[in-house]
């Protein structure tokens, strides 16, 4: 059976990028306001950005499974599509890569919608980004909106902050318009449907957070079986637990 394995590599360079236990005790002692990550500065302001979030951008390891996949396969030339921005890490480490003018980003939590963009003027991008979802049609949905800005979604989970309408963009316009041929998800469940039902005929690259704990497990593997039929193959070797990739070649 196909598990979801923690690539040898990653988890060396994750352990490498973490800051030595003095610079995170004296961050823990004084909660800075901003950080610097990966070469960006980020907003860690307690009274808007979830303890959890702060504690992992301060220690380092923040998003380091996405941004490390990202710096491995994204590459000059890539035009990309990201759904689920939240902060922006992602989409700052993208857009080093390909340009601010080849990126469009997704983000539909006001909350986040706020910090990601504040981020992304903080760091001198101009990127498009979009405070709407991406869906299979265009529209509104309702949103479970979380206050830790960590797991809203189309799910009603335990402790669910509160149902908003969110704009929803179609997956298909989306990649039309902004010409993507790499395409990044963190929907909180959502892209199994998602992937399942749409199509990605020019997407030769696909970066994809799978949350099995909402979905279940065997939801994750039709849906790997489903990109594969499609010439989008899974590649163990570049996938980190739960964070994977599929590439057309």
């Amino acid at each position: 059976m196909l598990k979801l394995e923690k690539s040898e590599k990653f988890k060396k360079k994750i352990h490498a990028s973490m800051v030595p236990k003095y610079q995170y005790a004296f961050r823990r002692i004084f909660w800075p306001s901003t950080v610097e990550l990966g070469g960006f500065r980020l907003l860690t302001d307690r009274r808007r950005v979830n303890s959890q979030s702060v504690k992992l951008i301060y220690r380092g390891n923040y998003e380091a499974e996405e941004r490390l996949i990202v710096e491995e396969i994204v590459r000059p030339g890539d035009r990309v599509l990201e759904g689920g921005a939240g902060m922006g890490l992602i989409t700052m480490t993208a857009a080093r890569i390909v340009g601010h003018e080849n990126i469009v980003c997704y983000e539909p939590t006001p909350a986040s919608f706020t910090i990601l963009s504040e981020n992304l003027k903080n760091n001198g991008f101009s990127i498009e980004a979009r405070q709407k979802a991406l869906g299979l049609a265009s529209g509104t949905a309702k949103f479970h909106a979380q206050d830790d800005l960590l797991s809203s979604s189309f799910f009603a989970r335990e402790g669910a902050g509160k149902k908003i309408d969110v704009s929803v963009d179609a997956i298909t316009d989306a990649l039309t318009e902004s010409g993507a041929n790499v395409l990044i998800l963190d929907i909180e469940g959502a892209e199994i449907e998602l992937l399942n039902n749409a199509a990605f005929p020019k997407v030769e690259k696909m970066i994809v957070e799978v949350h099995p704990q909402i979905v279940g497990l065997e939801k994750v593997f039709i849906t790997i079986a489903k990109l594969e039929s499609c010439g989008l193959y899974l590649r163990k070797q570049l996938s980190y637990g739960k964070i994977l990739v599929f590439l057309a070649k």
